[in-house]
């Protein structure tokens, strides 16, 4: 049995760059989305009215976005320092599945790339939605 909620994702990024030392964010993110595989697509034709023929094609791994609820006191001042070092700074997101007691079970998915996007949280007086603190990191195009 698996359900969304089994995964404990860890982001790590760049303290300065060119540093290359991934210094851990505080505490899990709670969405992780994309990091899907894809292939480009390449097929022949011969001659012929021959059938056509599948030759696949390089792999590439899609962005990956993990967001949060945004707690003031831990992400305010954090978020302006990831804002800084946007487009930048090398990031890595591990994304490991757990059992039904939260035991790690198996191997993570880990994505590396860059820090893309600091999305901060909307402003609404009308609203009630929860505050959330999103990262995108465009990857490496390798899955570890």
């Amino acid at each position: 049995m698996s359900r969304q909620d089994q995964w404990l994702i860890s982001v790590y990024v760049e303290s300065a760059i060119g540093s290359g030392k991934l210094v851990k964010i505080p505490d899990p993110f709670d969405k992780c989305s994309g990091g899907d595989v894809t292939a480009s697509e390449t097929k022949y034709r011969e001659g012929g009215m021959r059938s056509e023929r599948a030759y696949g094609g390089p792999v590439s791994v899609g962005n990956v976005t993990v967001g949060r609820r945004y707690d003031y006191e831990r992400d305010h001042d954090y978020a302006r320092k990831l804002a800084s070092l946007c487009g930048r700074a090398r990031m890595s997101i591990t994304k490991q599945p757990l059992g039904v007691s939260g035991d790690a079970v198996g191997k993570p998915h880990v994505y590396s790339g860059i820090l893309m996007t600091v999305n901060y949280p909307d402003a609404d007086s009308s609203s009630t939605s929860i505050n959330m603190l999103e990262l995108v990191c465009s990857t490496d195009g390798v899955l570890g």
